[in-house]
């Protein structure tokens, strides 16, 4: 049987990283909200979080039915209500998934229109905050910028559901990021790499998780341990997998990094293929 579990409409405002990691693991246990609405100026978090709603609100059968992946810039808010509203077809929740929802026409008025909190009747998704449908999941991304606090949407939302602040974070706060989301992939990475791959990515952390993917992927080949890569010699190192055919050549430059100390790298090694990914003293754990 298929449990559908609902939390109470409790107050719950996420705004800083760490609360991240709780929004996922209610997910992951299947303890979704009727509403969310995920604002901010960083990208990934929303994106991460719409993706695990996905992944885990309905079952693949029931997606075909349930399921309903809208943009902003094609719908308005009288057709997310019309989907929000509707009853599942089969299973138990209907999924609706709003994606730049900052072009969404009738969402939010502009400063300048900001209705006040008692006065909504001109805003019917504001009717559907004050009281959405036990049988819908409901995610609003809202991207790029966060919404102004002035609004009754964000005044409401704050009453019902989860509202998330995603916020950027700051230069100094991405290389303890990169550890802990290392971490998170049962990996390790030397702090210095750490700061490297910071440098050289900024604070563009789809990118970041893009680069420390394929770092996954080749350490998983190599099953073995990684110790300390210098940045110029990844990059290096990741050109020459790129041009060399000869894998036992690539070998051999793997081993002479390994003779500087640069990287710890088993005599048994035989590269599997060529990649264009960038190694960064990452070790398995």
């Amino acid at each position: 049987m298929y449990i559908i579990s609902f939390n109470t409409y409790n107050i719950t405002i996420f705004e800083r990283v760490s609360d991240f990691n709780k929004i996922k693991n209610q997910i992951l246990q299947n303890r979704l909200e009727p509403l969310y609405i995920l604002h901010g100026e960083e990208p990934y978090f929303i994106d991460k979080l719409s993706q695990l709603i996905e992944e885990h609100a309905l079952t693949e059968e029931e997606k075909a039915f349930n399921a309903y992946i809208l943009y902003g810039k094609d719908s308005d808010v009288s057709q997310v209500l019309t989907y929000a509203k509707q009853f599942p077809m089969s299973g138990n929740r209907v999924l609706v998934i709003v994606r730049e929802a900052q072009h969404l026409k009738g969402l939010v008025k502009s400063n300048s229109e900001n209705e006040s909190e008692s006065d909504t009747s001109a805003n019917p998704f504001i009717e559907y905050v004050k009281k959405p449908s036990p049988h819908t999941v409901l995610v609003i991304c809202y991207k790029y910028k966060s919404l102004d606090k002035r609004t009754a949407l964000y005044k409401q939302a704050q009453k019902q559901g989860t509202l998330f602040e995603s916020k950027r974070l700051y230069e100094n706060q991405i290389p303890d990021w990169i550890t802990e989301h290392v971490r998170g992939l049962q990996m390790g990475i030397h702090p210095r790499a750490a700061f490297l791959l910071a440098e050289t990515c900024g604070n563009d952390l789809s990118r970041i998780v893009l680069e420390l993917e394929k770092i996954k992927s080749i350490a998983h080949k190599m099953k073995s341990s990684l110790g300390m890569l210098g940045m110029a010699e990844a990059w290096q190192l990741a050109g020459d997998m790129e041009r060399t055919a000869d894998e036992k050549e690539l070998k051999q430059k793997l081993e002479k990094l390994c003779s500087n100390d640069l990287l710890a790298f088993p005599s048994r090694y035989q590269p599997e293929s060529k990649t264009s990914a960038i190694l960064r003293s990452i070790s398995s754990r």
